[in-house]
């Protein structure tokens, strides 16, 4: 008795293969993406721009005196300011300081409590709000002075 083959052509599997691959890539490629930005692409965008510079730092008070420059991007609110302190050791201090609002152009001194001591660095970053996002640094770069 002859029984019939039946199968896939060369060229069906192929195409299958291919397809299948594509699909992988993809996956895998939607499950790294938001690991290599760690920040949401649709929120990007939306994000406003917050500068700080610092004008000086005082070690011994634990008083740093930032400078906000122009916001790039949708209006926000800088609701804190995290400040960081590092000595020449490595030892950290960190600390955050709410402020009412500190606006464009405005230069405020905020008094942290406490200072790593025998401090070289001090860097800040702006804690922003919205009413939506409180407490978000959304990517804001941090402002860095040696001391």
């Amino acid at each position: 008795m002859y029984k019939e083959k039946r199968g896939l052509s060369e060229i069906v599997t192929t195409i299958l293969i291919v397809l299948l691959a594509i699909t992988a890539l993809v996956v895998i490629w939607q499950l790294i993406l938001p690991m290599l930005t760690r920040v949401n692409p649709a929120t990007l965008a939306d994000c406003p721009r917050v500068m700080l510079e610092i004008k000086s730092a005082t070690v011994a008070s634990g008083t740093v005196t930032v400078f906000r420059q122009a916001t790039t991007g949708k209006p926000v609110k800088v609701i804190g300011v995290g400040v960081t302190w590092l000595d020449a050791n490595g030892a950290v201090v960190t600390s955050k300081v709410d402020v009412k609002e500190l606006k464009d152009l405005e230069t405020n001194t905020f008094t942290t409590g406490a200072a790593a001591t025998g401090a070289k660095k001090v860097s800040v970053y702006p804690i922003l709000g919205d009413g939506t996002a409180e407490g978000m640094t959304c990517g804001n770069q941090v402002a860095s002075k040696d001391i």
